[in-house]
């Protein structure tokens, strides 16, 4: 498999499960999650308190499976699943 077709097979979601909604998008970066989970908070209006378990979660798919590999919080900042902070 060639660069290429790994990156072509490799898909991100962006978990944006409120007490309003359930959804979830597809990004190509953290960049974009970001930009996304604060875009959809916004036009919803919704606090912290409409978060659901696993809202900003990022999962990675790819063809040996899915995992959560970052989080977003309310404040669009990313974090490691051991909740050190990743800059963007």
């Amino acid at each position: 498999m060639n660069n290429n077709t790994a990156a072509a097979a490799r898909v991100l979601r962006l978990n944006l499960n409120t007490s309003l909604c359930r959804a979830s998008v597809g990004v190509s970066s953290l960049t974009e999650a970001s930009k996304e989970l604060c875009k959809h908070r916004d036009a919803y209006g919704y606090g912290a308190s409409k978060m659901s378990e696993g809202h900003g979660d990022v999962t990675e798919i790819t063809a040996e499976g899915a995992k959560v590999i970052a989080r977003v919080s309310y404040n669009g900042r990313v974090w490691n699943l051991d909740g050190t902070e990743i800059k963007l």
